[in-house]
């Protein structure tokens, strides 16, 4: 009886593909390729998902609480936005300009209270809720990709006078 060595290296992926394995030995037949599809992929600051509600998995290896910067390409839904807001505490910087969101809506208070410094939003939204941008204080630029209008009241009671609106 042989004995195969299992391989406990580490892959390096640098984006969403398809990863194909088979096990070779010396003296003996391949064995069959094997395909996995990332669905998913995320390095600390880039992800890129297939689908909808896939972002909090995407990012489960890594420590959201020191996230600074993300720039997601692919769907996204409301599950989505929420774990944004509620959990990548420490962003700053939120580049949506890739992304696509379920529904063409941003609910109300979507970022509200984030310690956001830039926002570029993505281009496919047609609804934009109210104070989606309340108490962000430190708010200084945002790039504006959609068609549809900032409301009156995205930005609660108060504005920054100095934040640049890129439209």
């Amino acid at each position: 009886e042989m004995e195969s060595t299992v391989y406990d290296g580490r892959t390096a992926v640098s984006g969403r593909c398809t990863l194909k394995t088979l096990a070779a030995k010396e003296w003996m037949n391949d064995s069959e390729v094997k395909s996995y599809e990332l669905d998913y992929y995320f390095d600390g600051e880039n992800a890129d998902l297939t689908s909808e509600g896939q972002l909090l998995k995407a990012m489960e290896w890594t420590n959201k609480a020191e996230i600074t910067t993300l720039n997601v390409a692919g769907p996204l839904n409301p599950s989505d936005l929420n774990a944004i807001k509620n959990n990548l505490i420490a962003l700053q910087h939120l580049n949506l300009e890739k992304a696509t969101i379920a529904g063409k809506a941003l609910p109300d208070e979507a970022f509200a209270g984030m310690p956001l410094i830039t926002f570029s939003s993505p281009s496919n939204i047609n609804s934009i809720g109210s104070r989606i941008f309340a108490n962000c204080q430190q708010l200084a630029a945002i790039i504006w990709n959609s068609d549809e209008k900032m409301p009156n009241n995205s930005f609660g009671d108060a504005m920054n006078p100095n934040i640049l609106i890129y439209a």
